[in-house]
Parts: C-alpha cells; sequence; structure tokens
C-alpha cells in the first residue's frame, strides 16, 4: 500500500500499439489510437502523419481480449463512444468519423462530419452528438441517420475541452478558464449557461451521475504567478473535484482530492467515471487512479497504476483512456499498447455498462422547438438540411460603446455545409465549401446568391486562394489541389499535392513576380516566376511547397515546433519586404521563413518566441506586418525584433480586436470564429485606428475578402454573406 491505495497490477496486454480511448460494450472492447508514419525520402517529418485506427476485441474472457477486426484512416484520433454498435470517433482536427462495426470483417465509414473546429471530445444523448469544439464551443450534430450528420447548433461556452451531456444538460469543462459550466439545451431554440463551476487546476474529463458531477483537473493551480517550480501552484493544479449538481442552476463544491505535484505540457489527457462507488480517474503521466467516493465529503485513494516505460527515455508511459469490466480494468497507453489492469477493488462493486457507465437513466433525447437549423437575423427564416440556396438579410452594426448606427444588407447563401473561404473574380464567388467541395456563385439581378459550379473534393474544402488563372485550395486530408480558373467561372484540375496523408488545412501563395492571364500553365520551361504554397498541414506542420509548374508541385521544406500547434490560419497571407513569410505557434511563437532570399525558401533564423493567442492572426499592408496582440496591433517592420512585447500596441476605443484579419486598401477586417463578431476598422492613419462597425453574425467567420465592390465573410454553417462595401462605407461612417 502507498499514500494512493493499493499497487494494482499489469496482468497482460492487447499488442496493437499506442491508443487513447476504450470503451468496454456488450461483451467487446473498442480502442482507438493513431500510427505515425515516415517519409525519409523527401524530408524528414519526425512524427509523420496521423493513420487513426479502430479495434475492436472480443472479452468474453476479460483477462485476454481478443481482437476481432480493425479500421485504419480515421485521423488524429481521441475520444471515442459507441451506442448500438455505432462508434462516434472524435479525432481533432480531422472531425468526427461515424462506423458501422455490426460486422467486424467489414467495420465501415458510414460518414466524416466536418466539426466546427478540433473535435476534442464527444457525447451522445438520444439522436444527439454534442462534441467539445475548443475555441468555438459545443457544437451540436444530428445524428438521427449516421450515414448523414447534420449541424444543428453551437453553443459559445468558451474553450470546451471536455463534455458530458444528461437529458440535454450539458456539463463542459472550459480549458484555461479553469472551471466547467453546466448548460441547459433541452431546448435547442434557446440554450443557455445555468451555472459555472470554478476549479483549482486546468480542466479535463467531467462525468455527472444520480446528481453529483466529477471533474479531472491538472497542471497548475488556481493562483500561479511565477510560471516555474518555485511557485508553489506550478503543477498542484491536479487531481479530481466534486460537486451536488443535483440543482443545475445552482452547484455546490463538494470535496477534492489531490494527487501528486507534477506538470508536463504534452499528452494532456485526463478523464474520470464512476461506477459502483468509485471513480477511476486517468491522469497521462500520473497513471489511473481508483478513488473512494461513497462517502462525497471524505474522498480517499483505493488503488494505483502507473504504466511501463515506452522505451524511449520518457519516463512512465502516459494514461489515455479507461474502462472496466468484470474485475478488470483495461487502460490505453497514449504511447504503446492497451494494459489489462487486474481490479480486485471493484470486483463485487457491480460494473455498469459502457465504460463503466450505466447510461439507462439518460437515453431521452433532448428536446428543441423544431429540427430545422435558423440561418439569417429574421427569425421567420428556417432552411431545412437539404436546402441550399441563396436568402437576403440584414445585420445591425454597432458603434463604438454599443451604440447601434444602422443595419446593413448582405446577400447570403447557404449549402448545410462549412464554408470556409471565399475569393471573388470578377463577377463570380469561389467558395471553399467543407464537405460541399468547391461552389461557383453569381448574384443575380434581385441580389440573389446563385451556384453555377460545383466541384467535388477529395477532403473537406478548407480553404482556397486565387493567384493569376489558378486556385488553390486546401483540402483537408485531401492535400492541395491545383485548378485553373476560365472566364465562365468553370474549373479545371490541374495538379495535387499529398501532404503525406495528413490534413490540408490552410494555403498561402507567394510569387516574386506577375503571372500573365493568359500563361499557358502546361509550359514549364523558360519560367522565370518562382512561386510556393504554404500549407498548414495537420495540427502541427507547415510545408513550403514549389508551385512553379502547378502540374508536379513539389515538396521544398517542412517545419514544425516541438511546444505548440496550428490550430486555424495562423499562416501570414503574404510577405513582409517582399520576402519573408510568417506562421505562429501559439506556444513557440512566431516564425520567420526567408521564401526567395536564396536558391529556395529556408528559415531566416529569426522569430519572436513567446505564447501568442492562436485566435489571432497576422496581415500585411503598406510594407507593414500587422499582429493582433492584447486587444489591439503591433506593427512588425523588422523580422529581428526580440519580441512582440517590446513594440507599441495600437487600439481600437470600443473594442478588444481578436480574430483573423484581413486588410483591403485601408479598412482591417477581422473575423472572430468563436464569438461570431466582425469588426470592420479604419487604418488610414495606421498607428491610430478607428473602429467603423462591428456586427454579429451566425457561424463561425473566417478570414474576409474584398474586390472594391463587394466585401465577402464565410461563416461556417451560417452560410456565406456577401456586402455591398459601398453601403458599409455610407452607413457606418455615421455612427457615433
Amino acid at each position: 500500500m502507498d499514500r494512493y491505495g493499493k499497487r494494482l497490477g499489469i496482468v497482460g496486454k492487447l499488442n496493437i500499439g499506442g491508443c487513447v480511448d476504450v470503451v468496454a460494450d456488450d461483451g467487446l472492447l473498442y480502442i482507438i489510437g493513431s500510427e505515425k508514419y515516415e517519409d525519409t525520402d523527401t524530408v524528414d517529418l519526425e512524427e509523420g502523419y496521423h493513420s487513426g485506427h479502430l479495434y475492436i476485441a472480443d472479452i468474453s474472457n476479460p483477462r485476454i481480449p481478443r481482437t476481432t477486426g480493425r479500421l485504419s484512416g480515421l485521423g488524429n484520433t481521441r475520444k471515442l463512444k459507441v451506442r448500438n454498435r455505432i462508434a462516434y470517433i472524435a479525432s481533432r482536427e480531422d472531425g468526427l468519423f461515424i462506423v458501422d462495426t455490426a460486422d467486424h470483417n467489414n467495420i465501415r465509414i458510414l460518414s466524416h462530419y466536418d466539426t466546427v473546429e478540433f473535435a476534442t471530445d464527444i457525447d451522445i444523448c438520444g439522436d444527439l452528438a454534442y462534441i467539445a469544439c475548443r475555441s468555438p464551443g459545443v457544437e451540436i450534430v444530428d445524428i438521427s441517420d449516421p450515414c448523414r450528420p447534420f449541424h444543428v447548433e453551437t453553443i459559445r461556452t468558451g474553450e470546451a475541452q471536455s463534455i458530458f451531456v444528461d437529458n440535454g444538460i450539458i456539463y463542459t469543462g472550459l480549458w484555461s478558464r479553469q472551471e466547467a459550466l453546466i448548460c441547459d439545451a433541452r431546448d435547442l431554440s434557446k440554450p443557455s449557461v445555468t451555472a459555472k463551476m470554478p476549479l483549482d487546476g486546468r480542466t479535463g474529463g467531467i462525468y455527472e451521475k444520480n446528481g453529483k458531477c466529477y471533474i479531472a483537473t491538472g497542471q497548475h493551480a488556481r493562483g500561479m504567478i511565477n510560471d516555474n517550480e518555485s511557485d508553489p501552484q506550478y503543477g498542484a493544479g491536479n487531481g479530481l473535484e466534486l460537486f451536488d449538481v443535483s440543482d443545475p442552476c445552482d452547484p455546490k463544491f463538494i470535496s477534492r482530492i489531490k494527487i501528486n505535484r507534477h506538470y508536463n505540457i504534452f499528452n494532456n489527457v485526463w478523464s474520470v467515471f464512476e461506477t459502483g462507488g468509485f471513480a477511476f480517474l486517468s491522469h497521462s503521466y500520473n497513471g489511473l487512479f481508483v478513488i473512494d467516493v461513497r462517502d462525497p465529503g471524505s474522498l480517499s485513494f483505493a488503488g494505483h497504476v502507473m504504466l511501463p516505460s515506452d522505451g524511449r527515455g520518457a519516463g512512465h508511459n502516459p494514461v489515455g483512456g479507461v474502462a472496466v469490466s468484470d474485475g478488470v480494468i483495461y487502460v490505453t497507453g497514449i504511447c504503446s499498447d492497451l494494459y489489462i489492469v487486474e481490479a480486485p477493488i471493484i470486483a463485487q462493486a457491480g460494473i455498469e455498462g459502457e465504460a463503466g457507465i450505466d447510461r439507462a437513466d439518460r437515453v431521452a433525447r433532448a428536446t428543441r422547438a423544431d429540427r430545422t437549423v435558423r440561418i439569417a437575423t429574421s427569425p421567420e427564416r428556417n432552411i431545412s438540411r437539404s436546402d441550399s440556396k441563396g436568402f437576403t438579410c440584414e445585420y445591425e452594426a454597432f458603434g463604438a460603446g454599443g451604440k447601434a448606427g444602422c443595419r446593413i444588407s448582405a446577400a447570403g447563401y447557404y449549402t448545410g455545409t462549412q464554408i470556409y473561404s471565399v475569393k471573388l473574380k470578377d463577377r463570380f464567388s469561389i467558395a471553399a465549401c467543407g464537405s460541399g467541395g468547391i461552389q461557383v456563385l453569381t448574384q443575380d439581378d434581385k441580389g440573389r446568391l446563385s451556384q453555377i459550379f460545383e466541384y467535388a473534393t477529395k477532403g473537406f474544402a478548407m480553404d482556397i486562394k486565387l493567384h493569376g488563372p489558378l486556385a488553390y485550395v486546401a483540402e483537408g486530408n485531401g492535400g492541395l489541389s491545383i485548378w485553373q480558373v476560365l472566364d465562365d467561372g468553370s474549373m479545371e484540375t490541374v495538379g495535387y499535392y499529398n501532404a503525406f496523408g495528413n490534413s490540408v488545412r490552410q494555403v498561402v501563395v507567394v510569387g516574386n513576380g506577375a503571372m500573365g492571364k493568359d500563361e499557358n500553365i502546361n509550359r514549364t520551361e523558360n519560367r522565370t516566376e518562382k512561386k510556393y504554397a504554404l500549407l498548414q498541414v495537420g495540427s502541427k506542420w507547415l510545408h513550403i511547397v514549389d508551385i512553379t509548374d502547378p502540374i508536379f508541385p513539389k515538396l521544398v521544406m517542412a517545419d514544425s515546433k516541438e511546444i505548440g500547434l496550428l490550430y486555424f490560419r495562423q499562416i501570414g497571407d503574404g510577405l513582409l519586404a517582399g520576402r519573408y513569410a510568417s506562421c505562429f505557434w501559439h506556444a513557440s511563437g512566431l516564425y520567420w521563413y526567408d521564401i526567395f532570399g536564396g536558391m529556395q525558401p529556408s528559415y531566416s533564423g529569426y522569430s519572436q518566441q513567446q505564447r501568442l493567442d492562436y485566435g489571432s492572426g497576422l496581415a500585411y499592408s503598406k510594407g507593414h506586418a500587422i499582429f493582433l496582440y492584447k486587444g489591439g496591433y503591433v506593427l512588425l517592420d523588422d523580422i529581428k525584433t526580440d519580441s512582440l512585447d517590446s513594440l507599441p500596441v495600437f487600439y481600437t476605443e470600443g473594442i478588444r480586436l481578436k480574430g483573423k484579419p484581413f486588410i483591403y486598401e485601408d479598412t482591417l477586417f477581422i473575423s472572430g470564429r468563436a464569438d461570431g463578431e466582425i469588426a470592420l476598422v479604419n487604418i488610414s492613419e495606421i498607428r491610430k485606428p478607428v473602429l467603423i462597425a462591428r456586427l454579429n453574425v451566425r457561424g463561425n467567420p473566417d478570414i474576409a475578402a474584398a474586390d472594391g465592390r463587394k466585401a465577402a465573410i464565410p461563416s461556417g454553417y451560417g452560410g456565406l454573406l456577401l456586402f455591398d462595401l459601398g453601403e458599409i462605407k455610407d452607413k457606418c461612417c455615421q455612427i457615433g
């Protein structure tokens, strides 16, 4: 015995490699993990790419699981739920996979759903899936037809890291805020946050049963001042907290129990569930803890196990998911294998269904007023899942201090899929529409948008850039596609770049010369211009690809940082001084790449290494790099600047600037994907920015586009919004 109770012994393993989550259901184990491959012929990618897999194992003999089925190609797998032999797999940047497992010899993907951001956790209640999508909050998806999942709503909770749902009451953990929220979403026409629960650590897994809410916490405790071990709160947030939530509007703290003080920035996967009077707390490098919760006010440790080293000098192997069945515990080793752990302490505890969780009391469906999705400001406008159509609407614009000033009309277009990116070309709007591929739209005499061409893509169409007669499309796990755009708006494929099977989520195109509209794209000799595509690949990688010959794109450089991720739109669109490109990893900082200073692109050697808000972004204007920072922006004219903190921050009265920037002439457009806010700022005097107007839109607005007449805002599942730029400027300049 030690301070954590009985040391539980490992009695076997499955020999399937690293895995991150496990579910026990109806005599079967469902296990997800991620293999990684390398391509050393072209470039050392260090970690390679994710090829997520699902294993199924028979546990009729609980101590000797026997694998009966396997499926690969599931991306960066993270969390798993199973209902009626259908597996729902949250795969971070790769979205949601819905998999039919009824026939172990023919496991098949029923659908691949495009989540609004990183699918980090998932729960199922009735015919709805609730997905924790980090910064945008909680996304709710109709899965009544698993072959055709349908976006219902996004609840803007803040950085949702974990989720549990009981009859439409949502419990979600907000990572950086060190708190958990309770939301009443029984009527999805008006979901509301009913309560907040402050925690003494960052929020991991969350679980509710019989009016008790169990929350796994980790990393640093509240009140940390110094980011090092000299601070007593450093690494002291690890543990389990228990709340009474019998009244979801008035939760009451009951107790907490702490585990060892420890901090590791990697593999922060913490989860908890309760069965038979014991809570099972999995806590990454700290191991698995079995906690006696029969007396909620006096928690005590009953057992503990740490996984053996993965053999790579990393110490104990991090624990991922946990399931229990008939006296044994199944523990996933993120870097190693699935382990079978003896559990005599719970042999008579009464194991209750999936992963030890009895969910029979929460199968009732979440109620809602109707099954339609409202996409415009007028309450009478409803668009059903089968519709793809144009519409018109109005938005109220607000000035400094929240003063309403005018109403701005917009032409909209809805596809039922996410619209990530749009570019305006002549009379056409060319949009990257997620699972809806590429769609070319035009506007009729009455101002309504309609589709004239549609092109399927190999993966989710997540970004589009135009350069001369060519369009470059980030196709998710389909890679980068290159198209020729003809005068009538139609498009023809030219070439592809496959990013080693990983997801391409952003594309930036830069060149060192003008490209004529009528250039013969099939001629590669005597080409004077060099062109490169900068790609966000997966959640960590920057690829720089030579696209001078669009038929045969070639990778010339790849870079990644050990700490920090690329969440969304973190590559600056353009160049500083006609030469330097930028990309920032939120935890490692802003890095600069010399694109045209040598024979081929290379790292410049300069960076601003500091933690940055991944919800911010960078744009270029009049010789400046403008980076949104601390609620304003800084001007970077010299890549040798040591730190962004050494630069003055320029603020705009009446608004904190945060989001993804786009600059057209003297107007800075800022799109807030997380909060739905669009801001227009006059930067004619770049050191004295002035708010023109701000407005809130449905969906998750992305980087704007403009062409002198129109301004376009792609807004995810909220559709595409096309504004008259003249009307915006004329009306909004009157706001006081």
